[in-house]
């Protein structure tokens, strides 16, 4: 193709036709330009589809890593609203505004409820991934990148009063240390090699526990404690919500 155009521009030439010479060169250098914008374009197009195509296994990931945040939250919120109910029984036990219940079910009570703790461990991997590329505008949509870094800001850098909670337990557990021994439950003496018979001295270290009125004292700001962290906990879970429906949608699109 060049060879024939420059035959056509040689001949024009020679046969002294300027005018039509100069129309050609135009008309050569237009064609010249136009490739030039179709290759850009075709280029553009190529990086474009590529980092479309980045931007999908993003936020793929980001959507595997809240639902299995999500379900880690909200197992952590069941076993928590356990911890409250069962902590709730036990001081209502301690004011004696319900009878005392069997000993099993206060060493429930105390081991799964008074002296228990949960937090869930929240995935960020693919989030610090995509902070590492330094490519922020590897996601479009400007909502979800505001979302995200919100998010993942509360989740870095703590919120929950966790240290506070576990003060409190510390304290709890100092009080308990005593008799913690005669407390503990069948299938956790099991877990760890011991028989499986009842202490003997069970009932002595349960009239301990409910003498104690320090232990109640904290036991009573920790459930407090926990419904806050319940609370926030809460907040958390609809934040997550949202954000994978707004991944949902981007993904399908």
């Amino acid at each position: 193709m060049i060879h024939y155009l420059r035959l056509i521009r040689q001949r024009l030439l020679s046969e002294n036709k300027f005018s039509k010479y100069l129309l050609y060169a135009i008309g050569e250098i237009t064609l010249v330009v136009i490739g030039i914008l179709i290759a850009l374009q075709i280029n553009n197009w190529n990086d474009n589809r590529k980092q479309q195509i980045q931007e999908q296994k993003l936020l793929v990931s980001l959507k595997s890593d809240f639902l299995e945040s999500k379900n880690r939250l909200q197992q952590t919120m069941y076993m928590q609203k356990n911890v409250i109910r069962k902590s709730s029984e036990l001081i209502k036990m301690y004011e004696g505004k319900i009878p005392r219940a069997s000993n099993d079910s206060i060493k429930n009570f105390i081991v799964y409820g008074a002296q228990s703790w949960y937090r869930a461990e929240f995935l960020t991997g693919a989030y610090d991934a995509y902070i590492s590329t330094g490519n922020a505008e590897l996601l479009c949509n400007n909502q979800l990148r505001k979302m995200l870094a919100e998010y993942f800001s509360i989740v870095k850098l703590g919120f929950e009063d966790q240290d506070n909670s576990m003060n409190l337990l510390n304290n709890m557990q100092n009080i308990s240390a005593p008799v913690s021994a005669h407390l503990e439950l069948t299938k956790a003496r099991k877990r760890i090699g011991l028989d499986t018979l009842r202490s003997p001295k069970e009932n002595m270290a349960i009239d301990f526990i409910f003498k104690q009125d320090a232990y109640f004292g904290y036991l009573m700001n920790r459930v407090a404690v926990e419904h806050l962290r319940y609370t926030i906990q809460e907040e958390v879970l609809n934040k997550i919500s949202q954000i994978v429906v707004i991944l949902n949608e981007e993904i399908e699109l």
